[in-house]
């Protein structure tokens, strides 16, 4: 079996959010619709074709004042933090690898920017993309604009990095 990377420049975000909790965050990215690329495979399934998804991270136990200013490495693999991408039938975690706050206002008020990067594990259920293919775990980094909103930032649109 052949192990390709993910083609992480499918993930364009179309909008998303970063909610803050008392002693937590959440980040939620939608992404726009894709289709996988069909150079590996004569068969391309209509499952792999207009994939909607989003990419969450939820329940991330560092407070605001540990990452506002600031840049935070996790340990991989990273069981605290609960993540997953929806693609190909299958829930694929996302393992939280860096968080680089620098960028985020102090105030919740203003604007600002959040970057992270992250892995996301289609080894753990594989995505059965075609005979002889799948896809390896992958890395991907996000460089996020945040726009203020009652309780957190709305995630303006972005490529990734």
């Amino acid at each position: 079996m052949k192990t390709i990377p993910f083609p992480t420049d499918l993930l364009r975000v179309s909008h998303g959010s970063f909610k803050l909790r008392r002693d937590c965050w959440y980040l939620e990215l939608n992404f726009h619709t894709f289709d996988l690329p069909n150079e590996y495979t004569d068969e391309f399934s209509d499952s792999y074709k207009d994939i909607e998804t989003n990419f969450r991270i939820d329940f991330v136990e560092t407070g605001f004042n540990e990452i506002c200013g600031k840049c935070v490495e996790f340990e991989s693999p990273n069981n605290a933090v609960d993540g997953s991408v929806y693609i190909g039938h299958a829930h694929h975690p996302v393992d939280l690898i860096k968080v680089d706050g620098t960028q985020l206002p102090k105030k919740k008020k203003n604007p600002g920017h959040l970057n992270f990067d992250a892995l996301i594990c289609f080894q753990f259920e594989g995505l059965g993309y075609s005979d002889g293919v799948e896809f390896e775990d992958t890395p991907c980094s996000f460089n996020l604009k945040l726009t203020p909103t009652k309780g957190g930032w709305d995630i303006e649109p972005t490529q990734p990095v």
